[in-house]
């Protein structure tokens, strides 16, 4: 397989499963929070439904803490590397990506 196209690869790895892991958490507005909605008091969700058009946006407010975004990309990297997929790679992916700045010497010494 083609660097180049391996690198792709790992970084659309790593953008759904960054996705994945943000739509499975539990929070009103996300899928995470349908999955145990049924299980939830009438009363509990009756108070959380306001709420949920701004679930997504909380979690991306809460991505901001330093503490939660460093725990939150330590398990999406842990995923990745489960499916065999480095930094490393992601990296290179992401790099080739922004085809629009500087080209990282080391990836495109890679890829050539």
């Amino acid at each position: 397989m083609p660097l180049v196209f391996r690198f792709a690869l790992a970084f659309l790895a790593l953008l759904q499963v960054t996705a994945a892991i943000l739509n499975f958490l539990p929070v009103p507005g996300l899928d995470g929070y349908g999955v145990i909605e049924p299980w939830l008091s009438r009363k509990f969700r009756a108070q959380v439904e306001p709420f949920a058009p701004f679930g997504l946006l909380a979690v991306f407010g809460i991505l901001f803490i330093p503490e939660v975004k460093r725990a939150f990309f330590e398990g999406t990297d842990a995923i990745l590397s489960g499916l065999g997929i480095s930094d490393l790679e992601t990296y290179c992916g992401q790099n080739l990506y922004r085809f629009w700045t500087t080209r990282d010497e080391f990836c495109q010494s890679i890829v050539s």
